[in-house]
């Protein structure tokens, strides 16, 4: 089968668009299939985080693209047209775990820590308010009030109820 064909039936989906280096129209084929989706979590962090980075930096530059893949990787370098490629060059990818963290001053520090201090405060001043109003309500909840909650625990209604309405005109007696 062809690609065109596989397209139509939607086995495949295309996306056209416009060329920015010409007036040609080109065309991009992706499979939408889970089949695909798994493998892909297969892959460690720091191998698709490092293809993601190389796709956004090339994907509407493929003349820089092909300099990198040709010039800048490994297995590329050193050889010769028809050479055989060792991969066992190629370097494993590794993760920046490197985070920086900015370093403050005692100034700062204590600014933070009265804030926090407030924070804490104010989330035990409203967790007291909320427990008194929970407690002003328990009289009220009683068995008709959880049957009611029952009620609203069920499927909704339907967004649209459609209904017909006739009005008869009564004739008025002489």
């Amino acid at each position: 089968m062809k690609v065109d064909e596989t397209a139509s039936t939607g086995m495949i989906s295309r996306m056209t668009y416009k060329s920015k280096f010409n007036d040609k129209d080109y065309n991009l084929f992706s499979c939408q299939d889970e089949r695909y989706e798994e493998p892909r979590k297969l892959f460690p962090l720091e191998v698709t985080s490092e293809l993601k980075e190389k796709i956004k930096k090339y994907a509407h530059d493929t003349a820089q693209l092909l300099d990198y893949v040709y010039f800048e990787t490994e297995p590329m370098k050193n050889v010769n047209k028809g050479d055989r490629l060792d991969f066992s060059k190629a370097q494993k990818p590794r993760l920046n775990l490197t985070i920086k963290t900015p370093t403050l001053s005692k100034e700062d520090i204590k600014k933070i820590k009265h804030h926090v201090a407030n924070l804490g405060e104010k989330f035990n001043a409203a967790k007291e308010k909320r427990l008194m109003h929970e407690s002003q309500l328990a009289k009220y909840k009683d068995d008709k009030y959880f049957q009611a909650l029952e009620c609203f625990e069920e499927e909704p209604l339907p967004d649209l109820i459609e209904f017909r309405l006739s009005l008869i005109k009564k004739k008025k007696p002489l």
